[in-house]
């Protein structure tokens, strides 16, 4: 007994608290690779996890907080590592958050709340909503680059049976106590494909998974029929699997697929920033050309661990600049105008300064322009 309370002290402990407030929270503590997960103190937010000696990697989960992983953690022979995390809550963008029209290549402020302990990823797009369809029905003498099989024997495209055309994918001709499986990475989005079962029952298995989800377990003989799911955004693994027990087999003793649509999320990203200053909640941005279609999102970035992403909550547009001196689209031409002015006095026009400055069509944003700004100046 004394033996073991003594090794009670070894493995690591720490402190989980609030990233903003230092309060306690509760959460959970996980060694990636283990199913055991451990809870902290919600009063004092201390946690003391057992292990052996090694090196493991931690995740520290709260609810309402983003997660963050804590990699090569050593863990010595004497008293337990020390390893205190601070969470932080999710991104959320501010402004732009849908609704607002915005001038093209005019600079705006991107504004979010997030853990003042992260650095932030924000990114927009200027075609939100769009999406991309892909279908496979597997009319081909071998699966293509998209899938990856495995198990103790690989699937394989059949004419043995389809739902339509003439081939479908074929699970691995395996025997007593094997498996066999193939796998596919999507996007989030509407997805459907056909399959069809003849094995034992009970005892021989068609398994699918996303994202090790399994989501059907199906046995004896099952007739061409549709699996159907929509795909929040993301990126899933879909796993089709086939597993035998030890003894009998019955019917043709596989499964098959066929006829597969994916219509995936087609939203381009681009990068605003990679990564801002620690703690920062504001960076500037142009939009680079009209749209109506554009969203800005963000995350925070803890190390090399990511938050989640938060999106504008709706589209914006994005309209070209007109020779009105209201630079910023505030509605007012004021002295936020003319501090914008200043930044283009002297320069020669662009598509950013010209369109809102260059009253007098000379190619240059001078005084002539200005004496125009000057009479239109309605701020205090």
């Amino acid at each position: 007994m004394l033996a073991y309370l003594e090794t009670c002290l070894i493995g690591v402990r720490g402190l989980v608290t609030d990233a903003a407030t230092g309060d306690p929270l509760l959460a959970t503590v996980t060694i990636i690779g283990r199913d055991h997960e451990i809870r902290t103190d919600p009063d004092v937010g201390d946690y003391h996890r057992m292990a052996l000696p090694g090196t493991y990697d931690l995740k520290f989960e709260a609810e309402g907080y983003d997660s963050v992983t804590v990699t090569g953690v050593t863990v010595g022979p004497g008293d337990a590592a020390r390893v205190d995390v601070s969470l932080g809550p999710p991104a959320q963008v501010l402004y732009p958050n849908g609704g607002e029209s915005l001038p093209a290549g005019a600079p705006v402020t991107v504004n979010w709340t997030g853990s003042p302990e992260a650095a932030f990823h924000v990114q927009y797009t200027d075609n939100a909503g769009a999406s991309q369809s892909s279908s496979d029905d597997f009319e081909r003498t071998a699966l293509g680059p998209d899938y990856v099989t495995g198990g103790d024997r690989h699937w394989q495209t059949t004419t043995a049976a389809a739902h339509t055309g003439s081939r479908s994918a074929r699970s691995g001709a395996i025997t007593h106590y094997g498996e066999t499986w193939m796998t596919r990475t999507v996007s989030g989005g509407e997805l459907s494909f056909w399959y069809s079962v003849s094995s034992e029952i009970n005892y021989d298995w068609f398994n699918f998974y996303v994202n090790g989800d399994r989501r059907l377990h199906l046995s004896g003989t099952v007739p061409w029929t549709q699996y159907v799911e929509t795909l929040p955004p993301g990126t899933y693994e879909l796993k089709w699997e086939y597993t035998k027990d030890v003894s009998q087999s019955h019917g043709s003793d596989c499964v098959w697929i066929d006829d597969l649509e994916i219509t995936e999320d087609g939203t381009v990203w681009t990068d605003v920033i990679a990564l801002t200053e620690v703690g920062a909640t504001s960076v500037q941005w142009a939009p680079p050309a009209a749209g109506e279609d554009y969203m800005v999102r963000v995350r925070a970035v803890y190390g090399s661990d990511y938050g989640l992403w938060d999106e504008s909550d709706g589209l914006f547009s994005v309209v070209p600049l007109t020779a009105d001196g209201d630079f910023d689209q505030d509605g007012d031409v004021d002295l936020d105008d003319f501090g914008a002015f200043q930044e283009c006095f002297g320069q020669a026009a662009t598509a950013s300064c010209g369109d809102a400055f260059e009253f007098v069509s000379d190619g240059t944003i001078d005084l002539d322009d200005f004496a125009t700004l000057t009479g239109l100046f309605t701020g205090p």
